[in-house]
């Protein structure tokens, strides 16, 4: 099995984030290329941002799907989720439709975690859409430009763990880390955190390897 990780902005290291976490999720057998947008925001932190990066995405998929079983969006955003599944007749996932769908099956609420206070309006839209609206606590953010988990780390996670206890005040019972740059950071995080903490990459990558799986039967 063959899953393609899109990252449309153009930071290298996004891209090395998400697949990471990716591998680590996946099954034996399960084989995942990522690929780097050229062109677009360096990373992508609005709506503006993301509109910017729209047809990047587009065009990353055109380029390199072929011989996949499987699209996956290494954005949160989840950007052209929907064209891409027009256009593309395997699975295509957004890594946080996904970490909602799987959070949601651990909690009656749950919250979701992001990077910059300015985007929570965008993402509760975003959520809403996808059908979550009644199932979401809440929605919060770390204020920092995301870059600061790689530069920064051991302050964004214990920021990461005030939000997460804040979330859970709000009634909720599971938290997924929104966020690309978060891809990976729950496996550290989970043995200081109350509650389970989900992976939006991770989640995509088993709902992915699940499709691929029941379509081949």
């Amino acid at each position: 099995m063959k899953l393609l990780v899109i990252n449309p902005n153009t930071t290298q290291a996004v891209t090395d984030t998400v697949v990471r976490a990716a591998r680590e999720a996946a099954s034996r057998g399960t084989r995942i290329v990522g690929v780097t947008g050229h062109e677009g925001p360096a990373v992508i932190s609005s709506r503006a941002g993301s509109e910017r990066a729209k047809p990047e995405c587009l065009a990353l998929a055109r380029r390199h799907a072929r011989g996949c079983d499987a699209i996956l969006l290494g954005v949160s955003l989840d950007i052209a989720l929907a064209e891409l599944r027009a256009r593309h007749r395997i699975p295509v996932l957004g890594m946080t439709e996904s970490g909602c769908r799987v959070v949601a099956s651990l909690a009656p609420r749950f919250g979701v975690l992001i990077f910059g206070s300015h985007m929570v309006p965008l993402y509760r839209s975003i959520l809403r859409g996808y059908g979550f609206g009644r199932r979401l606590a809440g929605v919060d953010a770390v204020d920092f430009h995301p870059t600061a988990v790689f530069l920064e780390p051991e302050r964004v996670g214990r920021a990461t763990l005030r939000k997460v206890k804040a979330l859970q005040a709000k009634g909720a019972g599971a938290v997924v880390l929104a966020g690309a740059v978060y891809a990976g950071m729950n496996r550290i995080l989970q043995p200081l955190s109350a509650l389970p903490l989900v992976d939006g990459m991770a989640s995509a990558v088993l709902l992915a390897e699940a499709l691929v799986r029941e379509r081949a039967r």
